[in-house]
């Protein structure tokens, strides 16, 4: 939730206030006024904020009062005061984005087929193939392949192409690799080269 205390100058003020915030809607975050009125920003606005460090106090064609002023030069409670409606509601819009939480998806950005399988010491594993899809990079995590069905997951640790290495190789090239994968791979399995990026 974003908990908000909400001041305006008069009743049609901070009622076209409201009428503005109840159009910022997200499914993970919820604004929640606290308290509202008309009026200066008093004392009690004030020590109701203090009582929950995520209440900002939003004013509207309102100022802190005199006394109220000397308690926020010693008392860190997050007061902003609009005269623009829509400078308000742009402010509440950033605080709600940046409570939104990261998702994060997974994106296959190449795959390869196996074809030949050189040397397998513990999880470590040089194998060599031809990328069919995309591209394939070092540091990549992989889903091991086998007849259409992932059997297992790894790393790429490093990456050649014409026994040079390299960073990435693209559709079409072969390759020799060091995977780091407690499943063995085998000659004719697929891998798909997979990076976990943040959901927009």
């Amino acid at each position: 939730t974003v908990p908000l205390i909400l001041k305006a100058d008069v009743t049609g003020s901070l009622d076209g206030v409201k009428y503005e915030l109840a159009k910022i809607t997200h499914d993970k975050v919820k604004l929640k006024i606290v308290s509202e009125g008309v009026g200066d920003i008093n004392e009690n606005d004030v020590k109701t904020a203090m009582g929950d460090a995520t209440i900002t106090i939003i004013g509207f064609n309102v100022t802190p009062d005199k006394k109220t002023r000397t308690i926020l030069e010693r008392t860190p409670v997050p007061v902003r005061t609009f005269k623009v409606i829509y400078d308000l509601t742009e402010f509440v819009r950033t605080i709600v984005a940046a409570k939104i939480p990261k998702e994060y998806v997974e994106e296959m950005t190449g795959s390869a087929k196996i074809l030949a399988l050189f040397s397998k010491e513990k999880d470590k594993q040089i194998i060599g193939g031809k990328v069919e899809t995309g591209t394939i990079g070092s540091g990549n995590d992989v889903r091991i392949i086998r007849r259409g069905t992932e059997i297992g997951r790894g790393k790429i640790r490093d990456l050649q192409e014409k026994k040079q290495r390299t960073r990435e190789v693209a559709e079409g090239h072969e390759f020799g690799m060091m995977v780091e994968a407690k499943m063995e791979i085998a000659t004719g399995d697929r891998i798909e080269a997979v990076q976990t990026v943040e959901k927009k």
